[in-house]
């Protein structure tokens, strides 16, 4: 019985992958890459020590 329910999780893992569009993966890394990029920029920017004169308004 072990032996038969053990590859289930694998095999629910690929069917679920199976199923999700790769239009939306690729989507969902785009977006995950913009907002860490646009993160990053953010933390640049309240570093101490940066100069707000060269900040843009």
């Amino acid at each position: 019985m072990r032996a038969g329910l053990r590859p289930l999780p694998g095999r629910f893992g690929r069917w679920l992958w199976a199923q999700v569009p790769m239009q939306t993966v690729l989507t969902g890394a785009a977006l995950m890459l913009a907002t860490r990029g646009s993160g990053l920029a953010a933390m640049d920017a309240d570093e101490p020590g940066a100069d707000p004169a060269s900040e843009a308004p």
